[in-house]
């Protein structure tokens, strides 16, 4: 035990006749432990903790191979309809695409918002309830349909003060109004 006391004592000592080298190593063992941290909670995050929906396990994604264009993730609308309508070994087939950002003009400020385009389906497949109003319905998907939208939860708190009533408003989006028929669950 006395030799590490010894130790010690002449590590503290070097450390002071050196304060820059000293200073260094703090700071190399401080970012070293920060980077681990990081690290390990964009793991956990991502791989280690299951999916925030009922039966992750049973959820699968889909996506093209093509013998010009190699591995490709996405789907054309028409390939995903022919898929839900030919497939036979899953109990749905939603689909989404990262296309539906934009900037929400009304009500409030401007803001840009991040948005997806969604199949009617999706909440259904992943078995999960609206906070309020109802989800997409096919005849929504139809060209020439009056254009609706589900915000999130974040969205409704921040820009209709968690109202209730916000279904049935209008949202307008990139210049174009939607009436809002639902509003994801928390988290979604």
């Amino acid at each position: 035990m006395n030799g590490l006391i010894q130790d010690l004592q002449v590590s503290v000592r070097s450390l002071q006749r050196k304060p820059g080298f000293a200073m260094l190593a703090v700071l190399i063992l401080a970012l070293g432990s920060g980077a681990t941290t990081v690290i390990f909670t964009l793991i956990s995050s991502v791989l280690l903790k299951p999916l925030a929906y009922p039966q992750p396990e049973r959820l699968v994604t889909l996506h093209l191979q093509t013998e010009t264009h190699g591995d490709r993730w996405g789907f054309s609308y028409l390939d995903f309809l022919d898929t839900q309508r030919q497939c036979r070994s899953f109990q749905g087939v939603a689909a989404w695409s990262y296309d539906g950002g934009g900037t929400v003009t009304s009500p409030g400020e401007p803001e840009y918002v991040d948005g997806r385009f969604i199949s009617s389906d999706l909440f259904s497949v992943l078995r999960l309830p609206l906070a309020y109003g109802r989800t997409f319905v096919p005849d929504d998907e139809h060209v020439g349909s009056a254009p609706v939208v589900i915000i999130s939860t974040r969205l409704w708190k921040q820009r209709y003060g968690g109202d209730s009533r916000a279904v049935g408003m209008p949202h307008t989006l990139e210049g174009k109004t939607y009436t809002i028929v639902g509003i994801a669950p928390s988290g979604f």
